[in-house]
């Protein structure tokens, strides 16, 4: 496994930067189009023709199921294959999430494809992305589902691998797939990341789990698929699931469910089902609500975070100038780097964090770090650049943030330090100050666990939701549907329609006067 990760760095690595910026910036463009593409409903196929179009999607109850169904199987997967480290630093078995969704969109069609953006970042928020991430990476979010999306244009009708020709629609968009995704992912990265460590890592991870993904799904959708055609899932089965019709015109020439590509004798001008009208509020009002509550729960306890941190900087290093007064007041330990050196790095902010001590000149006097530690200088270098002004600025109390960035392992800490100035009991040393750093995670990382609970709670409540708003929408369509379904019998001449009552009030009226309205 190693051997081929190595190679595809290698591959990229021997590719110009400037090269992967552009070609990276290009997939996002595509991706971004892509995605209103599939968003807006529109069709590449029409027909089995390869012209735009437009869809229509029928919202019935395999529509709905499939939307909790999508759901639950991301938040899964996803979970289970945060365990599995592929790339070390850079890529879990993120393969196992995208192999539900290539299987769901595919199978499902557009009411899967509308869940995948909210399932994907609440299950990075359980895996433990921070949400500032989620931020930045939100277009990535609708673009990735796109993507899949593609899949479902060439394969969907019939994603059977029993066929030759899936077989050779499927390598037509694994290759537009791997064209796209994972250097649209290095261009989104670069914000976090340098864009030489987002293209020549990042990329070649996505390559690689994506690889993954590609080689095992033709082998479960043969499972998949006819287990979808048995509970009556898969779209292209269902009579009247899904409508096409070519761009500018409004006679539907394409219906699933029915045999061949001839155009159908209806047009398709029903509104919007009740069911709809009832579930869209309701589900929207809990995405706000609970989504808004979160935010300002895990904002809040950050900024109460950054505040202890603020203070626990301030009695570290009122507690090092203490020991370092002691330190210097022996005799002949006033100019002993050593000594000073032990000391810091026997503190106990040394165990995770750092501190060093400067002079007026930006020498280096001790640290509890080796001589090339990239932490020392990254805050080194943040320094000087909030303090251009000179070193003299340096010498005052500050508190102050910087971000760390490796390649191998993938990381991007942010580090909370402060700049405290010294001077010792006999007025010496007056030109030193000292610096203590500790990575932010040490603060947060019971937020981060937060979040991930929070996510979790979020996921729950989302699914409770869908559940009692599918609960509510029945009770109040049922009647009706039964009503109008003895409307139409009785316009056929069938006089003995009967009706069960209900529970609402006002249905149960309705129900008893059609009832008691005389037939004959």
């Amino acid at each position: 496994m190693n051997i081929i990760i190595n190679w595809i760095e290698e591959t990229f690595a021997a590719i110009p930067l400037p090269l992967l910026e552009v070609w990276g910036r290009l997939g996002y463009y595509l991706g971004f189009g892509l995605m209103i593409l599939a968003f807006g409903r529109f069709t590449l196929r029409r027909g089995g023709r390869w012209r735009l179009g437009r869809e229509r999607q029928t919202w019935n109850t395999q529509a709905f199921s499939s939307i909790p169904l999508t759901f639950v199987l991301i938040i899964v997967t996803g979970y289970l294959g945060s365990f599995f480290v592929l790339v070390p630093g850079a890529q879990t078995f993120e393969s196992l999430k995208d192999l539900v969704v290539f299987m769901c969109i595919v199978l499902f069609g557009y009411p899967a494809l509308i869940t995948v953006p909210f399932a994907y970042g609440l299950s990075d928020l359980i895996e433990g992305v921070p949400p500032s991430f989620l931020l930045d990476w939100l277009p990535g979010y609708f673009i990735n589902p796109a993507c899949f999306w593609v899949g479902y244009q060439l394969i969907g009708k019939n994603p059977d691998f029993r066929l030759a020709r899936t077989w050779g629609a499927y390598l037509c968009f694994v290759l537009i797939f791997l064209a796209i995704e994972p250097v649209l992912w290095g261009y989104l990265c670069s914000s976090q990341f340098t864009s030489a460590i987002s293209f020549r890592t990042v990329t070649p991870a996505l390559v690689f789990t994506t690889g993954i993904t590609w080689l095992i799904a033709p082998v479960v959708m043969l499972g998949a698929l006819p287990l979808a055609r048995k509970l009556g899932f898969f779209w292209a089965d269902i009579a009247g699931h899904v409508k096409v019709r070519p761009l500018g015109r409004k006679e539907w020439r394409w219906e699933s469910g029915r045999d061949g590509g001839s155009a159908t004798a209806e047009a398709a001008k029903s509104g919007v089902p009740l069911r709809m009208v009832i579930l869209a509020p309701f589900i929207v009002l809990v995405l706000v609500m609970v989504g808004t509550t979160a935010y300002v729960t895990l904002r809040s306890a950050a900024q109460d975070s950054h505040r202890l941190a603020t203070w626990l900087h301030q009695e570290i290093a009122e507690n090092i100038n203490l020991q370092l007064d002691e330190q210097l007041s022996r005799s002949g330990a006033a100019d002993d780097a050593a000594a000073i050196t032990s000391l810091l790095g026997n503190l106990p902010v040394s165990t995770h964090g750092r501190a060093f001590i400067m002079d007026r000149a930006g020498r280096i006097i001790a640290s509890s770090a080796p001589a090339d530690d990239p932490v020392v200088a990254a805050a080194i270098a943040h320094l000087e650049t909030v303090t251009p002004e000179g070193l003299e600025k340096r010498l005052r109390d500050r508190q102050f943030r910087f971000t760390q960035i490796s390649a191998k392992p993938l990381s991007r800490e942010t580090w909370l330090a402060r700049t405290t100035a010294y001077q010792d009991r006999e007025g010496d040393h007056d030109d030193w100050v000292m610096i203590t750093a500790m990575p932010e995670s040490r603060y947060l990382a019971s937020i981060r666990t937060g979040n991930s609970r929070s996510a979790m709670i979020f996921a729950l409540a989302l699914l409770l939701s869908l559940v009692v708003a599918a609960v509510l929408a029945s009770t109040v369509t049922a009647p009706i549907r039964r009503i109008s379904n003895a409307t139409r019998a009785l316009a056929a001449g069938d006089l003995t329609q009967q009706l069960p009552g209900s529970s609402l009030e006002e249905l149960n009226i309705l129900v008893r006067s059609f009832t008691t309205w005389p037939h004959g």
